[in-house]
């Protein structure tokens, strides 16, 4: 349960090809993460200060026009740093959780199955103390809560604009029938 999000992100990925062809038409993904809240960017280098709330939304503002349509999804810092080594970080973490459920079938709800997946990985003591600490409690419950609101009961599901809400479920789980009701659904949306 706690990794509601992690599941939904992980599925996209593995769920929509990184190549559509047909139409010429694009629709830009925009993946953030790191912001942590904060109000201002962190000071770092310029090459690497991407943070905060104001510059994102500065960024999006500057580009809309060339951007648009798009559609932003924000992990609220949910996987890891928003540095190179904490994309790498979160994509290994991602394979080793999914891996971990679905090939060996453990319990990825025991916190000392994560543990043992954090060590193999050599993610060292702050994961298993932040881990213990339930550091990420609040957000996934707040996904949980949103995922309850909209009567989610299956991973995949995509809620698209707030309000339509996809899944494998009604096409007898045949994903790629799922996978062209999404993108005929993202396709209506850009016309």
């Amino acid at each position: 349960m706690r990794f509601f999000v992690l599941y939904v992100l992980m599925t996209l990925t593995m769920l929509f090809p990184s190549v559509i062809h047909g139409q010429g038409r694009t629709l830009n993904i925009l993946y953030t993460g790191g912001v942590n809240g904060e109000l201002e960017p962190c000071g770092c280098s310029p090459k690497t200060d991407f943070g905060g709330v104001a510059r994102r939304a500065g960024y999006l503002t500057e580009r809309e026009k060339t951007l648009s349509p798009y559609i932003l999804i924000g992990t609220g810092n949910f996987l890891d740093k928003d540095t190179p080594q904490g994309r790498l970080k979160a994509e290994a973490m991602k394979e080793a959780i999914f891996r971990a459920h679905f090939v060996e079938k453990k319990n990825i709800g025991d916190i000392k199955v994560l543990k043992e997946i954090g060590e193999k990985m050599g993610l060292g003591i702050s994961f298993s103390k932040k881990l213990r600490a339930g550091d990420k409690a609040k957000d996934v419950q707040k996904a949980l809560d949103m995922a309850r609101a909209y009567g989610v009961t299956e991973t995949p599901t995509l809620i698209i604009a707030g309000n339509i809400m996809t899944s494998p479920h009604a096409f007898n789980h045949n994903i790629d029938a799922f996978r062209k009701n999404a993108m005929m659904i993202l396709e209506s949306m850009l016309k």
